[in-house]
């Protein structure tokens, strides 16, 4: 029989084996409840996600419900029907001018580039709905302010389309005025000499035969040689016009001016802007004593001195010229040339040659800027025109001067009154000279300057320290400074 002692230790020993199975279960029991509790979260992350995305759903169904309500709404005829008539109308011509505002050339009010969506737009509105056609039809004025065919025909078929364009526009613009868009100069040689010229002078001659409507025009043409025919529509009288542009993609057409031809623009009363190259499209005699323009931009223009003369003389009014002549000629006028608010004049080659004998004639009281583009300073020429027109100048910009040196830079030390100058693309071979600056420094020249700019114009010899040395005020560089070695 087991004694007392062997008793308890026999239990002693089975209370420990069960307290081994005890502790063995609980650290089971605690391993599975982590893991429970583990995968309760996950799956009250899922249901809380779920949920939220419940929600966005249901939000969305509610908006997409209302939009589809207000959408069904827009479509009745009867809200269509109650939209102001005026307000509409207003939409159409804001469109339009959003549309022209990347389309406007040299900050004229009407001129504009070609662009396919502008010119249809009249068209666009139109086959919306039998309302938004009529409105369009009663704004005569949308349908008249950008009158622009197809600029770029080249079948039969095309040119067809483009004159049935423009009986349109010209019949639904009804009297108000017309803002003309030719933008040929893409057009192929074959169009100029082939079977398509018939077509094309139809074109011009519907457009020709509404003169007396124009408010803006603008065409460009491949070259100036295509033709008098092309010209024939400036013939005509013009009472409302207020800017023209007749320009040539080409500079290198022998276009010379000869008496008799051309013979264009006989009353154009409202004109206000002028710009025209080697087209040679210019006032005709008798023309009005005195112009109301106040911007004229000649370019490449073979023209004598004395029909340039006429020409500004005619404009007393001009504020803004821009003149290169191709081949210039000695010519000393009998009378002064008085442009009392000419404010900027910008010359290019061949200009300071037709200037320097007018110079003793010229009386510019308020110029205050002169550009200079592309002009190889003759000092001989220069020194005379600025030593007449130079005391009012404060702003000189040279642009595309190719060779600046010291007696360069003794022509344009007359203009004593300076206040800004401006050098773009000046000498790009070598960059602007030492001798340049230093005669600059030792003349002491444009003793009130306060600002001078570099735009891709670079130092050569070392220059920019002499430059530098100037102690300009309001000095502007920026990255278009550079040295040159």
């Amino acid at each position: 029989m087991p004694s007392f002692r062997e008793v308890n230790a026999s239990r002693i020993a089975f209370r420990e084996k069960e307290l081994e199975t005890i502790d063995g279960r609980e650290t089971d029991i605690q391993t599975d409840l982590a893991e429970a509790r583990a995968a309760l979260a996950v799956a009250q992350l899922a249901i809380d996600a779920m949920t939220q995305e419940l929600g966005v759903l249901q939000s969305r169904r509610g908006t997409a419900l209302d939009e589809i309500a207000g959408l069904r709404m827009q479509l009745d005829p009867r809200v269509m029907a109650t939209f102001p008539v005026e307000l509409l109308r207003e939409i159409f011509f804001a469109t339009a001018a959003a549309l022209d505002k990347n389309l406007l050339l040299n900050g004229r009010m009407h001129i504009r580039r070609y662009d396919l969506r502008r010119a249809l737009l009249p068209f666009d509105v139109s086959a919306v709905c039998r309302r938004w056609r009529q409105v369009a039809l009663d704004s005569p004025s949308l349908w008249g302010s950008y009158l622009a065919p197809y600029a770029f025909c080249e079948t039969d078929m095309e040119w067809q389309y483009a004159q049935a364009y423009v009986d349109t526009v010209i019949s639904y613009s009804e009297s108000s005025p017309l803002d003309v868009t030719l933008e040929w100069d893409e057009l192929d040689d074959a169009i100029w000499t082939g079977p398509m010229l018939p077509r094309l002078h139809k074109v011009l001659r519907t457009i020709g035969a509404q003169s007396r409507r124009w408010r803006s025009f603008y065409l460009c043409l491949p070259e100036a040689d295509v033709g008098a025919e092309t010209f024939e529509i400036f013939r005509q009288a013009t009472p409302v016009l207020e800017e023209l542009s007749v320009c040539t993609a080409s500079c290198e057409t022998d276009n010379p001016w000869r008496e008799g031809f051309p013979v264009f623009l006989p009353y154009c009363p409202k004109l206000r802007h002028f710009t025209t190259d080697e087209c040679q499209v210019v006032w005709s005699t008798p023309r009005p004593t005195t112009l109301l323009v106040t911007s004229i931009n000649l370019r490449s223009a073979d023209l004598p001195p004395h029909v340039i003369f006429g020409m500004l003389e005619s404009c007393p009014l001009l504020t803004s010229l821009v003149l290169y002549i191709a081949h210039p000629t000695a010519w000393r006028p009998a009378r002064q040339l008085n442009l009392s608010v000419l404010r900027e004049l910008q010359i290019g080659p061949g200009v300071d040659v037709l200037f320097a004998p007018w110079a003793e004639f010229l009386v510019f009281p308020s110029l205050s800027t002169l550009i200079l583009q592309s002009v190889t300073i003759e000092p001989e020429h220069m020194t005379t025109l600025l030593a007449h027109i130079g005391n009012s100048i404060s702003m000189l910009s040279l642009q595309f001067a190719a060779s600046l040196g010291p007696a360069e830079l003794d022509s344009l030390a007359h203009l004593r009154n300076l206040t800004s100058i401006r050098f773009m693309s000046c000498s790009t071979d070598r960059g602007l000279s030492a001798q340049f600056v230093e005669r600059w420094l030792t003349q002491k020249a444009w003793p009130r300057l306060q600002t001078a700019t570099l735009a891709y114009t670079a130092f050569a010899d070392r220059a920019a320290e002499t430059f530098l040395s100037l102690n300009i005020r309001g000095f502007r560089s920026g990255s278009s400074i550079k040295w040159l070695f």
